[in-house]
């Protein structure tokens, strides 16, 4: 993958670069310019790196369902992707798909405790989600108990 500080250098050898214009598009949407970043992502359809600055970016312009479309694409090299494609399905008020999504994160790799107090909130209030949030407290408090031996000295 390209450096972002390549992407200029890129485009301009290669202006339908797929790496450059992600790098590029990236690098307006961290800059909070999501119109721009969508000009640059659209160039490089199916590109999965592409497809998911491109979903973040249509997401912040309110395109939710174009969004959608954009992490299913990158999600197929991407699986961090899934959690975002959660996000969305979320706000779409498709709540059972994006608890399927976030479980089939947590199941792949564990899951970080963001993803599980994401999955925990989408739950009514039942036993259901009391169980899924006490386990998201039980993680974060096994992850803070692993540091507390842990000594940071000033430089």
């Amino acid at each position: 993958m390209l450096f972002r500080s390549d992407h200029r250098r890129a485009l301009a050898l290669r202006p339908d670069l797929p790496e450059a214009l992600a790098a590029a598009g990236a690098v307006r949407l961290a800059a909070g310019r999501p119109r721009e970043a969508l000009s640059l992502l659209d160039r490089a359809p199916g590109h999965p790196v592409a497809a998911f600055h491109r979903g973040n970016a249509l997401f912040q312009l309110g395109r939710i369902d174009d969004a959608a479309k954009s992490f299913l694409v990158a999600a197929e090299r991407i699986p961090e992707a899934l959690g975002n494609l959660a996000g969305v399905r979320r706000e779409q008020g498709n709540t059972d798909d994006a608890r399927l999504l976030y479980d089939r994160l947590i199941a792949s790799d564990g899951g970080s405790d963001a993803l599980r107090v994401k999955r925990a909130m989408l739950l009514p209030i039942i036993p259901e989600s009391v169980a899924a949030i006490d386990a998201a407290r039980a993680h974060l408090a096994a992850d803070l108990a692993a540091c507390a031996d842990v000594r940071l000295d000033d430089p």
